[in-house]
């Protein structure tokens, strides 16, 4: 084989763009259809799902030259998996172990390149990197004091200002149900909680105030309570629960039904309104929620905690399986 100049630049990576993987989807599809291989209606109905994703830009990247395909995200969904089932805890020790095991992976990453940087070579694949650079400082600091020492330098770690974040951060896709609630400015991004208070309860804490107020329903400002309530946490919280008000303005209490009463005004309204999950598209849950916490109101007063459209979806989704179990084995006491 004759010898050649040109290497396979591995760690760069170019990714169509909208229009192209849309083009390049009923490129494919129609050449299929051409030879009759789709031949149902379901087979068209996802067909047109998986351009409707293409069309949203859920399969665009935006950051060229990098690995973050599909499948290598979803590996990255495996290792936080297998993360939180071997390790079950709260937020603060989830975010302590993740840095951990993103730290690990990196390290694992930048050792396997072929050209690694001195520090990481003077690691020798270690992921203990404050204290490897603790004693290449300790030693350069000695070296120095000494000017007839003959040792060499150590490589130090250098810190790199890349304007990123690790860590527990405020999702406004998740804290306003995919766009369908009004999340309200929140003043500095917080309210009644001092600068110190969100330093000693989070690192690397970033708060952002962005809105998304695409396919609004008319109604829903007792749902936008349930986001925009004081952030103070209250009495009888877990730490998890103090972290998690502090850093997403959201009262834990408003994601989860906290009493019987509530229950039993959900199975009343489920089985009056006739909710089930395979009917429900995110504006139902919009508008199911709306009305409950309108129920939720008049039966317990204003101070209570409106409702989050997760807590209903989480409890639909918790209770249809143990009711098709009972009716599959015909059970049915009463107590």
């Amino acid at each position: 084989m004759p010898e050649t100049n040109s290497k396979l630049d591995v760690w760069h990576f170019e990714y169509w763009d909208q229009e192209e993987q849309e083009r390049r989807l009923i490129v494919a599809f129609d050449k299929w259809a051409d030879k009759g291989v789709w031949f149902t209606a379901a087979q068209k109905v996802i067909h047109q799902e998986q351009l409707k994703h293409v069309g949203n830009g859920c399969l665009e990247h935006n950051i060229k030259g990098i690995r973050a395909d599909g499948s290598r995200i979803e590996g990255s969904h495996k290792g936080w998996n297998s993360l939180q089932h071997a390790q079950p805890s709260g937020i603060i020790m989830l975010s302590a172990l993740g840095n951990d095991f993103v730290l690990h992976r990196n390290v694992r990453v930048a050792f396997s390149r072929s050209h690694m940087t001195p520090f990481i070579k003077s690691t020798h694949s270690s992921h203990h990197l404050q204290l490897c650079d603790h004693i290449a400082k300790l030693h350069n600091m000695l070296q120095q004091q000494n000017p007839s020492c003959e040792l060499l330098v150590l490589p130090e770690l250098d810190v790199v200002e890349s304007g990123e974040t690790f860590g527990l951060v405020v999702s406004d896709h998740i804290a306003t149900f995919r766009g369908l609630l009004v999340k309200e400015d929140i003043e500095d991004g917080l309210t009644g909680i001092n600068n110190s208070t969100i330093s000693a309860g989070i690192n690397n804490l970033t708060i952002s105030t962005g809105i998304n107020n695409s396919d609004i329903p008319p109604s829903t400002s007792s749902i936008s309570a349930s986001i925009n309530n004081s952030v103070i946490p209250s009495a009888g919280q877990t730490p998890s629960q103090c972290l998690f008000s502090i850093a997403t303005s959201i009262d834990p209490r408003s994601l989860a039904r906290q009493d019987s009463d509530e229950f039993y005004l959900f199975m009343d309204m489920r089985a009056e309104f006739k909710w089930l999950s395979y009917q429900m598209t995110l504006k139902c849950w919009v508008l199911a929620t709306e009305e409950y916490n309108l129920h939720l109101v008049k039966k317990k007063g204003e101070s209570v905690v409106r409702k989050n459209p997760q807590a209903l979806l989480h409890a639909l989704d918790n209770i249809e399986p143990k009711l098709m179990n009972k009716i599959i084995k015909d059970d049915y006491p009463c107590e």
